[in-house]
């Protein structure tokens, strides 16, 4: 896995309404006063991928805190804590390693 392309954001950005502080970059893409590019609430699929690159990168599985210093150095997500704490949460792995309960 890897971060996405511009095409990937371009994607999941067309159609949706960015917020009204948000402005069209030079590849049209809507970026925050930071230049970071926002990322819809409801692109899901690129959610997804953006929440496994940030955990399971090459230092093994992050932390929420460490996994939302990535994410917000780079993306402007709305309500990235709340994602990147549930998404931690679901980790099969960490579950595991940190002796949370198992589903059958």
């Amino acid at each position: 896995m890897e971060w996405p392309s511009i095409a990937d954001i371009q994607a999941a950005q067309r159609g949706k309404v960015a917020p009204i502080s948000h402005q069209l970059d030079d590849q049209d893409v809507y970026v925050d006063s930071c230049s970071r590019p926002w990322i819809p609430e409801k692109a899901d699929d690129l959610l997804l991928r953006l929440m496994i690159v940030a955990h399971c990168g090459a230092q093994g599985h992050r932390g929420v805190n460490t996994m939302v210093q990535q994410l917000e150095r780079f993306f402007d997500i709305p309500n990235v804590h709340i994602k990147a704490r549930a998404f931690c949460a679901d980790c099969l792995l960490c579950r595991h390693v940190k002796g949370g309960q198992h589903c059958p």
